[in-house]
């Protein structure tokens, strides 16, 4: 590859070829000593696939799961441009899999969907940032979950965590550590030969060089360069997203990093070695709700079948056949009273609705449910159950019922549920559950939430409402006001055992 795209750091002539190569591969710096940075990178089994089939020149599909971080226009796209430069034979495909504000919980669950059934040569993983808050067992088992389910549909496809920071995470990486949500995916990397890359060495060296300011609020002003009145680089306005020097930061570290990963290894089909963590999430999967969902039919075996062979497909409607499959007909069911309840109390967001495009390229379909007493219900067989959905002002709060008793209470309500913004956002019942069949219902409460008291904790006054707010009730809403759930599919480790029903609630006399 030009020298002149990836140019491999170089060392001082007194330290052998067999020391420097050492050095290299683990992203070391000669010199560094006590309460230095961690390794900048570890290059580990390398990415020798991605090179040779780059190197080979026909098309290589990189893919990119993350959060907001990869979402925005910044090292995602700067990656890109570095390997295009170094292989100018190769065409370079994008998959484009990130989804803000979410972690590797989700990412495990919504992989075979929005990556492997686009059948990925690379796989570039980041949510240190966002899986900041789990613990250390949690991320080993959901980041295993990604690579075994990746390595598991396509062998040949090499994987590389990524690592961005935050501001308390870059406090530990100045003080020598590995913040305790990469220390665990490190765990993960080491176990299954991973290279991975720490996004905040870099950060960390300029910033005791007095050359970078890790955060500077909007009132302080940067140039076209993106640094302050002082020559000094800008890293992030808020604590966690870089500026668009920032990101550049970022991509010169993976820069500097990819000649030691591409040329380490031999190509070849990765081995699954003995799992690591028991309770890994290889067969973590989002089963999204089929528009046969509010015709009312209950589920049978039938469904369970199609289900699991099209969410194994990586199709956005996991069982959108199943009630055909069932021998049940859309039109037979649908002149029953249940197929009427659950029609009046749930509707599903057509592409071009305002809360859908809020949404995103990303989102699997939305149905929204209306009424109190409307619900979800769904069989599976495994050991973790969630639902994915979208979080607004206008969202309610919901029970979770597990084999017919209520397990729990929550809404996707938080204090970054502002009018006009309807991301995606994943919720997961605590509790492993045992491997076996279970009936799970999720039903909208009547019980409003103190969604003025939740907001005031961000300093945000909602006493006045917002009559110019869209919701899923129409515009001229007063957004906070809406009491609705937003729902997209469940999310399992396991597998269905039933394509997921609507149905409303129970009549009155």
């Amino acid at each position: 590859m030009p020298a002149s795209i990836l140019t491999v750091p170089r060392f001082p002539r007194f330290i052998s070829a067999a020391r420097a190569l050492a050095l290299l591969l683990c992203g070391a710096m000669p010199g560094a000593g006590a309460g230095a940075p961690p390794p900048e990178f570890s290059a580990r089994d390398g990415l020798p696939n991605a090179r040779a089939k780059a190197l080979a020149g026909g098309e290589v599909r990189v893919a990119f799961l993350g959060g907001s971080i990869t979402a925005a226009n910044g090292w995602r796209v700067h990656t890109l441009e570095i390997l295009r430069g170094a292989f100018p034979k190769a065409a370079f495909t994008e998959i484009y899999a990130a989804v803000s504000g979410t972690g590797s919980n989700y990412g495990a669950a919504r992989l075979r969907r929005d990556v492997l059934r686009h059948k990925p040569d690379l796989l570039f993983v980041e949510f240190a940032v966002n899986d900041g808050g789990q613990r250390a067992g949690a991320i080993i088992a959901q980041m295993e979950g990604i690579v075994r389910q990746t390595w598991a549909a396509s062998p040949g496809a090499d994987i590389c965590f990524v690592y961005t920071v935050s501001a308390g995470m870059f406090e530990r990486i100045k003080a020598g550590e590995h913040p305790p949500s990469s220390a665990a995916m490190e765990k993960v990397a080491a176990h299954y030969g991973i290279p991975s890359v720490q996004f905040g060495v870099e950060v960390a060296r300029r910033d005791a060089a007095g050359t970078l300011v890790f955060h500077a609020p909007a009132s302080v002003k940067a140039g076209a360069d993106g640094n302050d009145a002082q020559g000094r680089l800008i890293f992030t306005r808020d604590k966690t997203h870089p500026t668009d020097a920032g990101h550049r930061v970022y991509a010169f570290t993976l820069k500097r990093a990819l000649p030691a990963l591409l040329q380490t290894g031999a190509a070849g089909p990765h081995d699954l070695p003995a799992p690591l963590a028991a309770d890994n999430w290889q067969r973590a999967q989002l089963v999204t709700i089929p528009d046969s969902a509010a015709t009312g039919a209950a589920a049978t075996a039938g469904d369970a079948t199609t289900a699991t062979a099209a969410a194994a497909a990586g199709t956005t409607t996991a069982a959108a056949t199943a009630t055909t499959a069932a021998g049940t007909t859309t039109a037979a069911a649908g002149t029953s009273s249940a197929a009427v309840h659950a029609a009046a109390a749930w509707r599903k967001l057509a592409p071009r609705d305002t809360v859908a495009a809020e949404a995103g390229s990303m989102a699997p379909p939305i149905w929204v449910a209306l009424t109190p007493g409307a619900a979800a219900e769904f069989r599976f067989k495994g050991t973790r159950i969630g639902i994915i959905g979208l979080k607004g002002a206008d969202n309610g709060q919901f029970r979770c019922f597990i084999d017919g008793r209520p397990a729990a209470t929550s809404t996707l309500f938080d204090s970054y549920s502002t009018p006009g913004r309807h991301p995606l956002k994943p919720w997961f019942f605590p509790d492993a559950l045992p491997d076996a069949g279970h009936t799970v219902r999720i039903e909208l409460l009547a019980e409003k939430i103190d969604k003025a008291a939740i907001m005031k904790k961000a300093g945000i006054n909602i006493a006045d409402p917002t009559p110019d707010a869209v919701t899923s009730a129409g515009a001229g809403a007063y957004a906070y006001d809406g009491h609705m759930l937003y729902l997209c599919g469940f999310l399992i480790v396991g597998d269905p055992l039933s394509a997921p029903i609507l149905t409303g609630p129970a009549p009155t006399h």
